[in-house]
């Protein structure tokens, strides 16, 4: 029974392609390109590892990426090419809202931090989520399994009850199915038969958000879940609800 669903934000709430590539000619220096290429690759070194915490991952972190300018440069940069180049895409505010219509709990969940300033400059409603998150907070880079058990408990459902939609089979998918979440794939083009991903059980992938609500309609029933009081939406996942009792919830579907 599905009670929350999951979002990735880069590449499934909007189409991220080229990004990197914007950010890197606004941040137009040898410096500045050689620490974005660091940045890359002690995400990449990182990933997956579970250290417990924000501040253990942070040490890892800024001992390779210089905290200065990550925070005080490299995202901001990001948010405001976002601002210029970017959109969601289209049906998402509508997709949101018939999710939490439906009595189901929506999040968002991200490798990178700055997810609140990113989702505004995209144009995208933050109440729209019951939760929001970044995986460097919650103490490791997905897909550690840790981080997206973390998401779930923190939205007060088990899980296996959770479903998380993304735009990548090796980190999304991976950590979602490790951690006993469901898994919606999000892409234009089918996956590659040798990436590793075990069956998905009905092994579907979409390519417009939108398809996520028929296949809700379609494959699991869903349950009413009073949406989690607004204060409880935070970027560090560090404060949850109580879990609730799951024995006797009455089924409905979108």
């Amino acid at each position: 029974m599905t009670r929350a669903v999951i979002f990735d934000l880069d590449g499934t709430l909007y189409d991220s392609a080229g990004l990197h590539r914007r950010v890197a000619l606004k941040e137009l220096s040898r410096l500045a390109l050689i620490r974005l290429l660091k940045e890359r690759r002690t995400r990449k070194s990182l990933a997956g590892k579970d250290f417990g915490n924000s501040a253990a991952f942070e040490k890892a972190f800024y001992a390779r990426v210089p905290k200065r300018w990550y925070l005080g440069s490299y995202l901001p940069d990001m948010a405001d090419v976002l601002r210029r180049h970017f959109h969601p895409r289209e049906g998402l505010e509508e997709l949101l809202r018939a999710l939490r219509a439906a009595g189901l709990r929506t999040a968002v969940f991200s490798d990178y931090g700055f997810v609140r300033e990113k989702l505004d400059a995209l144009g995208i409603d933050a109440t729209l989520f019951d939760g929001i998150y970044d995986a460097a907070s919650l103490g490791g880079l997905k897909p550690c399994r840790e981080s997206f058990r973390k998401v779930a408990d923190s939205l007060g459902v088990r899980p296996e009850e959770a479903l998380m939609v993304g735009d990548r089979t090796d980190t999304d998918g991976r950590g979602a199915l490790d951690s006993g979440m469901r898994f919606i794939h999000i892409s234009h083009a089918p996956a590659s038969p040798d990436d590793g991903m075990p069956h998905l059980g009905w092994g579907e992938f979409i390519n417009h958000i939108n398809h996520i609500k028929t296949q809700l309609t379609d494959r699991y029933e869903t349950t009413h879940h009073p949406p989690l009081s607004r204060d409880t939406v935070r970027d560090d996942g560090s404060r949850g609800p109580e879990r609730p009792d799951h024995s006797d919830s009455a089924g409905s579907t979108l």
